[in-house]
């Protein structure tokens, strides 16, 4: 549980450029929500580790995202450079602009 929570500190701004974030067609959520949700449960799902695929439809399920939103959440993700998809399953993995952008900030200790 302590991996989902530093998943749902992720700032959604830092993830999508705004250009990219901006829907085509009205949405159940905002776009940048839901891709920011699928990235951040992908990094968890990972342990920010790189090199590791992870199904699309458990990501998806994890993060609370249904029908069309799932489709739409990983194209942003991809175009944003954030994941890329297996070219045979339908399974993603971050790339290391993804698992830099997803990773939880660290609290800076004072010296």
């Amino acid at each position: 549980m302590g991996r989902h929570r530093q998943a749902n500190r992720l700032q959604p701004e830092r993830l999508i450029p705004k250009a990219l974030s901006m829907p085509k067609r009205p949405t159940s959520q905002p776009t940048i929500a839901l891709t920011a949700r699928f990235v951040a449960v992908l990094y968890a799902s990972t342990q920010g580790r790189s090199g590791r695929w992870r199904r699309i439809g458990d990501c998806a399920e994890r993060a609370g995202i249904k029908g069309a939103d799932v489709e739409r959440a990983v194209r942003i993700a991809e175009k944003a450079g954030l994941l890329v998809m297996h070219i045979d399953e339908l399974q993603v993995m971050l790339t290391a602009k993804g698992l830099e952008v997803a990773q939880p900030e660290r609290k800076q200790s004072k010296r």
